[in-house]
């Protein structure tokens, strides 16, 4: 997310000179307090089409961080919420019989002085929840005699990779991602800034590029309220080149599987809005959509993903 702040200045400079600004400008900074707690509602929903068939999920729960300790360089903070740790992943209750799916667990995580998300603190402990749980899912699948060997192997890939620091961090929980997303940032009433936005690879390597949009609707002082839009389509290439590499690390080596993932091309473009209270330096709401399309020989496979967050006040 460090990534933005620098694009930020840089545009800044370089394309703002001469353009016509409205006066009003805010500056989006945690002023924050030790004991400040933030709640908020959290609801993420999953949609899928494939040949027609529509399914759908989605979970609703409150999380709510808390501020731990103010240092010179860094804010450390708590995040709790009343939805189990493995519940988060979306797997299905029912693949994991004899886990404990109610145990909840904090989660104490570091931001810079600017309120940018840093790292998982106590990792060990969500890494060491998770490879419980995961353990009692891999016996539960080898227990029911359906799967052969190598799909076996390729399963027990993808629980390393998921209960891995990144993927838990920018995809599980991707509400602080969103949280902490603006801020550090400056910016002026009716301001447009266009710029390439990279994501850490999961897998390694070479950053997820993404063409990226933000614009400042308004600026209300009145409310201290600050209105965002923020457009994002990930480079098709740099998808396609991590799909490929997910495959062959997962030992996902069907021919047919192969051939699928070669021939496709994916379209994923984001879209999320927020209203940020700048005076406290915290979002009153965001609204996140992602749209993922796979087109192969004229068909298409469909999945949109949102996160609503609204601050409880």
């Amino acid at each position: 997310m460090k990534k933005i702040l620098f694009a930020l200045i840089i545009v800044f400079i370089f394309f703002s000179a001469g353009k016509a600004q409205d006066s009003l400008s805010a500056s989006i900074m945690p002023h924050w307090e030790q004991g400040d707690a933030f709640s908020f509602n959290i609801k993420k929903i999953k949609e899928k089409e494939d040949n027609g068939l529509k399914q759908s999920d989605s979970a609703v729960f409150v999380g709510t961080i808390t501020v731990l300790e103010l240092l010179d360089d860094k804010i450390r903070n708590s995040y709790k919420t009343n939805h189990s740790l493995i519940s988060h992943f979306g797997l299905g209750n029912d693949y994991f019989k004899n886990a404990d799916l109610a145990k909840e667990i904090e989660v104490i995580y570091t931001t810079d002085g600017a309120g940018q998300f840093q790292q998982i603190e106590n990792w060990a402990a969500v890494q060491n929840e998770l490879t419980l749980s995961f353990n009692v899912l891999l016996q539960n699948f080898k227990k029911s005699g359906t799967s052969s060997a190598e799909n076996l192997v390729s399963f027990e890939k993808i629980l390393t990779f998921m209960k891995s620091r990144n993927f838990v961090e920018q995809n599980i929980f991707s509400e602080l991602q969103l949280i902490h997303y603006l801020m550090g940032t400056e910016l002026k009433n009716q301001q447009e800034i266009m710029f390439e936005e990279e994501t850490a690879n999961p897998l390694g390597g070479d950053p997820l590029r993404s063409e990226a949009k933000i614009k400042v609707k308004a600026i209300k002082p009145e409310s201290s309220e600050i209105i965002i839009s923020q457009q994002k389509t990930l480079n098709r290439n740099d998808v396609s080149k991590f799909m490929a590499t997910f495959s062959k690390k997962m030992n996902l080596n069907n021919h047919d599987f192969a051939e699928f993932l070669k021939k496709s091309t994916y379209e994923i473009s984001d879209q999320t809005d927020f209203t940020v209270n700048y005076k406290i330096g915290i979002p009153n709401r965001i609204n996140y959509r992602r749209k993922s399309r796979i087109v192969l020989d004229g068909k298409n496979a469909l999945r949109n993903d949102e996160i609503l967050i609204d601050r409880i006040k």
